[in-house]
C-alpha cells in the first residue's frame, strides 16, 4: 500500500458516514504522512467506537502524529476502544505529549492500547504524562502498552 491506496480508503470513509468500527493496519508500508493524513482528516465525521490505526514501520513522521492527534480532538466522544501502533517511526516527546492529552478527553474510552516498540527516543516526561492520562480515564479497563 501506499499514499494512493490512502486516497481510495479515504473516499470510502467519506461516502460511509455510518462507520462505527474501523481499522486500517499500515504496518511496514510505503505509506507517507500525506497518506495518513488523508485517512485521518476523514475520520471525526464518523460516529466511530472502536478505532484501531497502525502505521509502524511506515515513511510516516511525527507529522503524521500531529493528524491523528489532530483527528480524535474533532473527533465523536464516545469512542470506547483506541488502537494506535507507532512502532519503528520518529516520534518526538512534545508530539507524543500532545496525543496523550487528546487521549485523555475520552473519558468513555475502556480500551486503550498503544504500540511504541522500538520507540528509541521516549523520555520520562512522555511517560510520566501517559501516566496522569491513564490516572483520568476511569472507565479505562483494558491497557497495553506494548
Amino acid at each position: 500500500m501506499n499514499d494512493e491506496g490512502c486516497i481510495a480508503i479515504a473516499h470510502l470513509l467519506r461516502t460511509c458516514k455510518m462507520i462505527t468500527h474501523f481499522t486500517l493496519d499500515l504496518y511496514w508500508t510505503n505509506v507517507t504522512d500525506v497518506g495518513v493524513s488523508l485517512v485521518t482528516t476523514q475520520l471525526h465525521a464518523l460516529p466511530l467506537k472502536t478505532l484501531h490505526l497502525d502505521i509502524s514501520g511506515t515513511q510516516a513522521t511525527g507529522q503524521s502524529i500531529d493528524s491523528i492527534s489532530s483527528a480524535l480532538r474533532q473527533m465523536y466522544l464516545g469512542l470506547k476502544e483506541l488502537t494506535l501502533g507507532f512502532s519503528n517511526l520518529q516520534i518526538s516527546d512534545k508530539e507524543l505529549i500532545a496525543l496523550f492529552d487528546v487521549i485523555r478527553t475520552f473519558r468513555n474510552l475502556s480500551k486503550l492500547h498503544l504500540f511504541l516498540n522500538f520507540f528509541s527516543e521516549i523520555t520520562d516526561a512522555a511517560i510520566d504524562k501517559l501516566a496522569e492520562v491513564l490516572l483520568k480515564l476511569q472507565a479505562l479497563k483494558d491497557v497495553d502498552l506494548g
